[in-house]
């Protein structure tokens, strides 16, 4: 989730009516409850692995998770639903809604630059296992990821003015066309996604069949069959 579409998605619970607000605490809960699996809880306890197991037997289409942490990719597509919901009634005029929108959108602004300031203290930015490698490499590994976690934050907090930017000009009826309002702000929530997801995926994941097949040698058996 980029950090526009999460941005309106939480200015959107707050304008929504409150079983909005409720409704959502609670599938938030939920999803990020079985996205635990089994790592939830204290010692021994293994509620979260039961209801998981319950689930997975007995509720239909719960079984094509493969990984109980891909439960979270439900999350998008319910963000963007209630952001779509509410952004109508974010650009409604009303002075009470004015002074709501500068409050949740400079705490939301707010909470970035924090952890812009102390993200770098808090984290150790190395896994369990990296804690015995060379010190050397150590460093190397943290300098290189606070970089990334520092240009991924400004990145976060450029979108997020953008964001609210167009949200608050046609709040404002400077931009009086909807069709221009909702494409602006998709040109920007697809750019801020196609930018997460280049780190995952980017062109070379993507090869055509002719040079994929080039990375095999078929064996004597795999030629016989294909005769």
């Amino acid at each position: 989730i980029g950090g526009s579409l999460l941005f309106v998605f939480v200015l959107a619970l707050f304008f929504s009516d409150k079983r909005l607000l409720i409704g959502s605490t609670i599938f938030f809960f939920i999803i990020f409850l079985l996205s635990l699996g089994s790592h939830a809880g204290l010692g021994d306890n293994e509620l979260t692995l039961n209801i998981n197991r319950m689930l997975f037997d007995h509720f239909p289409m719960f079984d094509k998770f493969r990984t109980p942490n891909s439960a979270v990719s439900v999350l998008p597509t319910f963000v963007i639903i209630i952001g779509a919901l509410g952004i109508e009634k974010l650009t409604q005029q009303d002075s009470e809604k004015s002074k709501k929108l500068l409050k949740i959108s400079g705490i939301f602004f707010s909470l970035l630059v924090a952890i812009l300031a102390l993200g770098s203290l808090s984290f150790s930015f190395l896994s369990p296992a990296e804690v015995k490698i060379d010190y050397r490499v150590q460093q190397t590994l943290i300098e290189g990821r606070k970089m990334l976690f520092t240009a991924d934050v400004y990145r976060s907090m450029f979108v997020v003015v953008i964001s609210f930017g167009l949200i608050y000009l046609k709040y404002r009826n400077y931009i009086k066309q909807e069709i221009v309002f909702y494409g602006l702000l998709g040109v920007l929530f697809c750019a801020d996604l196609v930018s997460i997801n280049q780190r995952f995926f980017s062109d070379e994941n993507f090869v055509d069949s002719s040079t994929y097949d080039e990375q095999f040698t078929p064996s004597a058996a795999s030629l016989q069959i294909t005769q």
